[in-house]
């Protein structure tokens, strides 16, 4: 098969947002080893030596990493169709670059911030529902704006979401959001289709909920901030809580739990600072400094 064949194909297995972003790092590919070089004629050297481009660079390391990621991604799946045998993958000797994963502060929407863009939002039940949603539940803007009433259990607090594609999880909520989504639920407009969150003219799409979102944050005086700005709080949150890292990942639907690892303390002022707040309090022995040196210096206290 050709190396352009293959990419439109593999291309089409995605959704519009994935394929733009799995073809802005293969279509350089064609350009590199033409469009009728067949997969089977792409020598290991030829991707080593491309990824080595890459990283000679001046791109970041974590679009460095994302290339070489979906590099291998697509000849692992030339693998699974069975254009390629096993043991001639030229991607499975190109060398990931490690990197350290964070959420910038400016990415992060405060808990003040929220509570200021609730206050804004309050008097749109549509609006007020979406916000304290996605807040709760950390979910992604796409799992919301799917969101059916089938699968929303008010009584349970809880609802199943699908994400990034056909990701399906569950996810939790509390008392102020089944609140918000009763208040909701009481006047949606009778409409065809089952999903929780629409308008007279159809479900309201992620794009509406982004577009949503950053409106209310210019009202209420803040940074532009998109939905994701709240799923990093929730992760925040979570970790700064004491939340268990296996317990955030399943929360947060992460598959790699490197990617949770970034809302726990990496510096060691802020291992020092959770350790210490966690040492025993109680003094249950006392030191005697007057004893000599060979005889145990601390005694039980009374």
């Amino acid at each position: 098969m050709r190396l352009q064949q293959a990419i439109e194909i593999f291309l089409a297995e995605y959704k519009e947002s994935t394929r733009l972003a799995y073809g802005s790092v293969l279509h350089p590919l064609v350009e590199e080893f033409g469009a009728r070089r067949r997969v089977r004629d792409i020598a290991t050297m030829d991707l080593i030596q491309y990824a080595q481009d890459l990283k000679a660079s001046d791109r970041a390391e974590a679009t460095i990493h994302k290339h070489i990621k979906t590099i291998k991604v697509f000849f692992n799946w030339l693998v699974k169709c069975g254009e390629l045998d096993k043991d001639q993958n030229p991607s499975r000797a190109v060398r990931q670059i490690p990197v350290k994963h964070h959420v910038r502060q400016n990415k992060v929407i405060t808990e003040a911030e929220l509570k200021r863009l609730l206050d804004v939002v309050f008097g749109d039940p549509l609006k007020y529902a979406i916000v304290s949603f996605i807040a709760d539940t950390g979910c992604r803007v796409g799992g919301a704006a799917g969101l059916l009433r089938v699968h929303l259990d008010l009584e349970n607090m809880s609802a199943i979401v699908t994400e990034k594609g056909d990701e399906v999880r569950p996810v939790f909520f509390g008392r102020a959001a089944t609140v918000a989504l009763e208040e909701w639920l009481a006047v949606r407009p009778e409409v065809e289709h089952d999903f929780v969150f629409c308008h007279s003219r159809g479900e309201y799409t992620p794009a509406a909920i982004s577009q949503m979102w950053r409106r209310a944050c210019i009202r209420a005086g803040l940074r532009s901030l998109g939905p994701h700005s709240a799923r990093h709080l929730f992760g925040h949150r979570m970790a700064n809580n004491g939340v268990p890292i296996s317990i955030v990942q399943k929360a947060l639907g992460h598959k790699n739990m490197d990617i949770t690892r970034m809302y726990f303390p990496d510096s060691i002022e802020e291992v020092k600072t959770a350790v210490q707040s966690l040492s025993r309090k109680e003094d249950h022995y006392s030191y005697n400094p007057d004893v000599p040196d060979n005889i145990l210096r601390f005694k039980k206290a009374d």
